[in-house]
């Protein structure tokens, strides 16, 4: 008896949560990166490998708008470099904003706010990573002179990877994609 009101209760929670969550007027967009918001750069450490910097532009549908998350989601083949005979089976990937116009080089100075700390991913090929930059996001929304983009690779820390970003993964012609949550009501 105490196992089937368990049950009864566990499920009529489970309905009201989704009947919220149905009313609310959140909405999801979700904008592919292309490939001419994308820059590969060489690390000026030859054995370091590639990383990344990309061009944000915040979408007219989002300004104005209460942000509830934004995500940069993209596939990326993983390598890990060798470090004093050890190797880390899941390198970290480092996401910054970059504080001015990219300055050409990898530079620690030039980064901004951090994504929430570097991101893990396990050695492999076509991996999804999920990473939130939506604090990144709303400072450039409240400031739209502070987007310079962000810049992104194994670039602090033990430098341990070698990520490179797929193509044609998320949608044909992109290198990923930043998905976007938030009020459609608020003006």
């Amino acid at each position: 008896m105490l196992k089937r009101i368990h049950v009864v209760s566990i499920v009529v929670a489970f309905c009201l949560t989704c009947a919220c969550l149905s009313s609310a007027d959140a909405a999801k967009l979700s904008i592919p990166l292309a490939a001419a918001s994308i820059s590969t750069h060489a690390s000026s450490i030859e054995a370091l490998g590639d990383y990344y910097t990309i061009s944000i532009n915040i979408p007219e549908q989002i300004k104005g708008k209460e942000l509830y998350g934004a995500y940069l989601e993209l596939y990326v083949d993983v390598n890990a470099l060798e470090y004093q005979g050890q190797v880390n089976n899941a390198p970290s990937l480092d996401v910054y904003a970059l504080k001015a116009a990219f300055s050409g080089s990898e530079d620690a100075n030039q980064f901004g706010q951090s994504s929430f700390g570097p991101r893990n991913v396990v050695l492999g090929e076509n991996k999804r990573v999920l990473i939130d930059i939506t604090n990144i996001i709303r400072a450039y929304l409240q400031n739209p002179g502070l987007n310079h983009g962000l810049i992104l690779g194994s670039l602090t820390g033990m430098r341990d990877g070698l990520f490179t970003i797929r193509k044609d993964v998320v949608s044909k012609g992109a290198f990923g994609q930043i998905n976007y949550f938030y009020d459609d009501r608020v003006q």
